[in-house]
């Protein structure tokens, strides 16, 4: 039976990449209790480090569990703001449009109030001694004054 028991640990130390322990084999009772503490202390240890591997890797659990939290939080802040800035986006292109629109119609008002302005041409006097200024006198003899 105890020879059962040192195989088994022994594949169990195989497996998980421990140094293989051989056993002595003695033979009675002294030996046998012998093997058995033996083996009980493999499997004690054993036990004690898987248990500590346990526990570390619920430690790391834990942290990357909080992380994740904290993860989410800042992707639901950031996902907040993005919807925000979306909305003050669509406000301005909107108020943008309306000024854009406003601009267009004054713009085409402006336009068709200088269209409908009367045609003037600039005064020029054609006398050399004269300096730009239009002459308040009768000129082609006539009494009207002609400007060009």
């Amino acid at each position: 039976m105890i020879h059962e028991v040192e195989h088994e640990l022994e594949e169990y130390e195989q497996c998980t990449g421990r140094e293989v322990q051989k056993s002595e084999r003695s033979e009675g009772l002294t030996g046998f209790t012998l093997s058995l503490v033996n083996a009980l202390c493999r499997l004690m240890r054993y036990l004690k480090e898987s248990e500590m591997q346990l526990r570390e890797k619920e430690v790391i659990r834990q942290q990357h569990e909080e992380m994740l939290n904290e993860h989410r939080e800042l992707i639901d802040a950031l996902t907040a703001e993005i919807l925000l800035v979306r909305e003050e986006n669509t406000t301005i292109q909107n108020k943008l449009q309306q000024y854009m629109t406003v601009t267009d119609e004054q713009l085409i008002s402006l336009t068709q109030a200088f269209k409908d302005l009367p045609l003037v041409e600039p005064r020029r006097e054609r006398s050399p001694n004269h300096s730009g200024i239009a002459s308040n006198g009768p000129v082609n003899g006539q009494g009207v004054c002609m400007h060009v």
